[in-house]
Formats: structure tokens, sequence, C-alpha cells
């Protein structure tokens, strides 16, 4: 039950939805105290809030024409930031701006509160009988609310625009699941984690295991690891998840390896089902659980900004550092498997997950590719690769320090301008002093070369 209402509230149109729904209920609500107790009141007394009929439904006609212009301008609006989003930023980008919910329920209000007025105006008594009601001034309330909310979404779209602002609110999202896997490794007590590669790994992978292909084509969006750590311990089992977060799968796509003797094989359909309730599989990635998801979206969003329509070299810079204060804090706390133990100490659980290098070049690959020509934005690359350098252990060290080499391979330092090659032999020295390679620049080694040839002449 839990999924299905995971997927449903992930919908454009299911925050409007249920607002017009708690419209409906609301207008109701009003209708029934309307004919119960205001009426009882007026013969005491004739509170501010009650209005004659007539005048309750020349108000509630005017708010539905307003609300209607309202909606009308809320949703081209929306439409409109959409476009610019796919056509500036990245179409991955896309859910980042419907997933923060504020534009969805200024919508559904407008539209609840479009609902609440045709709904009292069809119910309201005829004028004729001389009553009073209240939904005229609950008509006025909501209208001011309106207007309120309708200022902060202007506000709210004005600051979505802000390619900044855009990338400082995914990259918080992305530390913030980081963090989140991390604390996952302290909260359950039962069940040890460690990135170790075990003793007796051969053992509990012993002989030839029991493959469990994918029902569905899709990406995988979400892994319940405790609910698998579970299951091994309730069959007496080793699983090793063969795929990662975002990975797309097909029907002949293996995703669970399996050893153990009380296991038949193949699977039992009820043990299948077990497992496949803990892997989630949808139409496209998110960014709830998948950290490369995110870096992906920051790449994209830097690969815009240096492309020569819209040649904005500065914010591929400050997606550049983005990308490494993200790739630090990854390289802290992720390692190439984890290993999940069970109750009885057994190794019970085999994540693989994408080695730092190769996270490096999805990272920087198609920027180096793209942004080779402007020497800001190769100095930007070694920038993050110093700074990741200088918050992890050494093995991350070395891996920087071969990337870096990388990055300039293909790099003729002699058509370079003078100042130029001057800015990025600085840059390269401070990540040869941080990674402990003073003097092996390749700017240096090509001068050398070049001296070499020089003397032979």
């Amino acid at each position: 039950m839990n999924r299905y209402y995971q997927r449903w509230k992930n919908k454009t149109y299911f925050i409007p939805a249920l607002y017009c729904l708690l419209a409906v209920i609301f207008s109701f609500a009003i209708i029934v105290l309307d004919r119960t107790l205001i009426h009882n009141m007026q013969m005491v007394n004739n509170p501010i809030f009650l209005q004659r009929i007539e005048a309750a439904r020349s108000i509630l006609a005017v708010l539905t024409g307003a609300l209607l212009s309202m909606i009308t301008v809320t949703f081209s609006t929306i439409m409109v930031v959409l476009t610019l989003y796919s056509a500036q930023f990245s179409p991955r980008t896309l859910p980042d701006f419907l997933e923060s919910k504020i534009s969805l329920r200024v919508l559904g209000v407008f539209m609840g509160t479009f609902i609440y007025s045709i709904t009292q105006m069809y119910f309201l008594p005829d004028p004729q009988d001389e009553l009073s009601s209240i939904a005229g001034s609950v008509g006025v309330l909501l209208a001011i609310l309106c207007l309120v909310l309708f200022a902060y979404f202007i506000h709210h779209i004005a600051n979505s625009i802000q390619v900044n602002l855009m990338v400082e609110r995914i990259t918080k999202d992305i530390l913030a699941l980081i963090n989140k896997k991390q604390m996952q490794k302290f909260r359950n007590k039962n069940k040890e984690i460690t990135t170790e590669l075990p003793d007796e790994y051969e053992d509990y992978t012993f002989g030839e295991s029991i493959k469990v292909n994918a029902k569905e084509d899709g990406y995988i969006q979400k892994v319940d690891n405790s609910a698998l750590v579970d299951f091994a311990s309730e069959h007496d089992c080793t699983i090793r998840l063969e795929q990662s977060l975002g990975d797309y799968i097909t029907k002949e796509t293996t995703i669970f390896s399996l050893w153990g003797e009380t296991l038949s094989s193949p699977v039992s359909e009820e043990e299948e089902e077990k497992l496949f309730l803990c892997i989630e599989i949808g139409e496209e990635r998110n960014s709830e659980e998948d950290v490369e998801f995110g870096i992906i979206k920051l790449v994209e969003v830097a690969l815009r900004a240096i492309s020569p329509g819209i040649n904005d070299p500065n914010t591929a810079i400050f997606c550049i550092q983005k990308i490494g204060y993200v790739l630090s804090n990854i390289a802290q706390a992720r390692r190439h498997k984890t290993y999940y133990y069970g109750e009885t100490n057994k190794l019970r659980l085999i994540v693989n997950k994408i080695p730092f290098k190769d996270l490096l070049y999805q990272s920087f690959s198609q920027i180096k590719h793209y942004g080779s020509h402007d020497h800001s934005v190769m100095g930007a690359c070694v920038d993050a690769l110093s700074f990741i350098s200088k918050h992890s252990a050494k093995s991350i060290k070395e891996i920087c320090w071969e990337f870096s080499l990388y990055l300039f391979e293909d790099c003729d330092c002699s058509k370079m301008a003078s100042l130029d090659r001057l800015f990025l032999e600085r840059k390269m020295q401070e990540l040869a002093f941080v990674t402990r390679h003073l003097g092996e620049s390749p700017f240096m080694i090509k001068d050398n070369s070049k001296k070499e040839r020089t003397n032979n002449d």
C-alpha cells in the first residue's frame, strides 16, 4: 500500500486533485453549517459574518471569475518555467521544480476555492427567503488567502529561475541524501555494515549462484537493504545485488544472485515476490535515493552553461565547484562495495557501488570534452580535484592526480597563451602539492621535453 501511495503522490495532478477533494468536503460542511446553526444564530443577533443571500451570491460570482483568471495565469507561468528549465538548464531538472510542491499547492488552492464558489452558488437558497449565509464571508477570506498565495507564488517563481539557487538546492539535496545513507549505518544495531572485504567471502559465495531476473523494464529507484538482509537471514542465504540505483534494467537483466543450501533453484514464486518487494522499479530515474543522478543534473547544467548558445562559463564554474564539494563528501562516505551482516554475524548482502574513479569520469569527462577550450573551466576542474584530495584518503588522492593527467592529455601547451598556461600550471602545482606529486605537472613534463628537443637541434 505504501508503495502505491509513493507512486501516486509523485504525480503532478495528485496535489491539485487532493485540494479539490478537500474543497468539496469544506463546501458541504459550510452548507450544513448554514442550514443548522446559522439560522438559529441570526434569530438572536446578526453577526457581521452573516450576509444576505443576494450579497453572498454577488461575492461568489465575482470570486469565481477572478479565480478563473488566476488559475490561467498560474498554469501558464508553470508551463513557461518548465520550458525554461528544459531549454536552459536540463530536462532532468524538471522534477526538481515540481517536487518543491509550492507551485502545485498554490494551483490546488485556487482550484479548490473555485470549486467552493460554484458549489456554494448552486446550493444557496432563493434570495426571496430573506435568509442570511456565511458562504459569502468565507469566500472573502478565501479570496484574501488566494491573493497572499499568488504574491508568494511570484516570489517562488522568481527564485526558481535563478540558476545559482537551483544548483544550490540540488547540491543540498545530494548532501542530505549522502548524510542519510551514512546515518543508516548506525541506526540498525543488529546489522553490521562494513566496506572491507570479509575473509570468509569465498565461503559465502561458493558454488553456482541462483539468478533472479527482473519482472519489468525500468530504472531502479529504491532498494530496501534492511529488508533484503531480513530475507537472507530468514532463508539462511547470501544475496548479491547485481545492479545499482539508477541502472536501467530489462526483463532479461539479473538483479539478484543468491547462495544458500536451503534455497530451491529456481526460487519459488513466493520467495521471488518477497525479493521484489525490497526493490522499486519505475519509468524514470529520481534523486530521492540516487546520488549519481543528482550529480548528472549538475553536470548537465554546467554543459548547457558552456554551450555556444548560452556561453555562461561562470555558471559552469559554480556547478563544477559544487560537483567537487559533493564528490568530496562521497569520497569520505562510500567505497566500491558494502557488506551487510545479519544477527548471527553472517554475511547476508553484498551491494555493488560505482568505483570513485568511474564517478570522477562520469562527472568531468563531458565537461572536459566541451570545455577544454576554456582555461577557466579547466582550472575549475583542477580546483575541484584539489578540494576532493584535501579531505580524502591517500588512495583517493592518487585517483585525483591520475585523473588530472587525463584532463590535460590532449592539451598542447605550446599553443596556449602564456597567461593561460601560467594559470593552469599554478592550479596543477596546487593539486600536485596536495597529492604529493610535486614536480610531476604535465606542463613541466612537456616543457622539459621541449627543452630537450631544442638542445638536440
